[in-house]
């Protein structure tokens, strides 16, 4: 499964590079691929892992939050 996540605190590729790591340190993490300009990481997971073992997993310097999908319907009368 991969989830859309959003995290606060990157300023630099250092810090992409350290959150990267610090994830795919957790067992059901396969793969982390972070946009540093949309500070918005897709994680592929094994598994289900909960929101507080995957901010337990980063510094105290990063936030991690689940994005939400957003739904957008127009309807338009032709």
């Amino acid at each position: 499964m991969i989830d859309t996540y959003t995290i606060s605190g990157m300023t630099c590729s250092g810090c992409k590079k350290s959150v990267e790591e610090a994830l795919l340190k957790l067992e059901a993490i396969d793969a982390v691929n972070i946009n540093l300009e949309t500070a918005e990481a897709k994680i592929t997971m094994n598994k289900k892992v909960e929101m507080a073992i995957l901010q337990d997993a980063l510094s105290g310097s990063y936030t991690i939050s689940k994005k939400e999908k957003s739904h957008i319907f127009k309807r338009f009368k032709i």
